[in-house]
This record gives structure tokens, sequence and C-alpha cells, in this order.
């Protein structure tokens, strides 16, 4: 009856483990941008992690050969060189669950 109990129970918790890996892998994922460490905006949804990295690499390359001596810093940021100024880009990939600016206040 104890060894019942003990397979029940693992089964449930491995089927409880599956279902949330499951919902995290179909959420949609959020590209953010974030103009010198300033409120972060939201530029575009898609509907895998692997759309919103790349879209994310395709922004950085793109707004580096925009402004001539930009240069990619990496880890999903780049200093833009426009006028006389410079200014850091930073782009990020979340899950539409997850909003970088914080919890909304009431």
């Amino acid at each position: 009856m104890m060894r019942l109990a003990r397979r029940t129970a693992l089964l449930v918790a491995f089927s409880l483990l599956t279902s949330a890996a499951m919902v995290y892998a179909e959420c949609a994922w959020v590209l953010w941008e974030q103009i010198n460490a300033g409120t972060w905006s939201l530029k575009d949804g898609f509907s895998d992690a692997d759309s919103c990295k790349r879209a994310l690499r395709s922004g950085i390359r793109k707004s580096v050969s925009r402004y001539p001596g930009s240069e990619d810093s990496g880890s999903n940021t780049a200093v833009i060189a426009k006028g006389s100024g410079r200014f850091t880009l930073t782009f990020a990939c979340l899950p539409d669950t997850v909003d970088p600016r914080g919890p909304k206040g009431k």
C-alpha cells in the first residue's frame, strides 16, 4: 500500500512539473528596448524565444549599421554614436508574463 501511495505521489509531482514546463515553453515572448538605463519600452511580440532572440540580434545590427561609429557591446547592448553624443541601447527577450518595468502600482 505504501508503494502505491509513493508511486501515485511521484506520478502527480512529475505530471505537475511536466505541465508547468510545457506552459512555459508555449508562452509568447516580448522584445523590450531600453535607452540609457531609462524606462523599458515594448518593441514587438513573438511566439517563441528563438524568434525573439533573432529579432534582438537583428535590431542591434541594424542600429549599429545605421550610425557610423556605433558598436555592438555584446550581451544585448549597443553603444550608438548619434550626432555629437553617444547612448546605450539595450534589448531583452522575456516571456510575456515578465515585465522589466516592475509591478504596476494602484
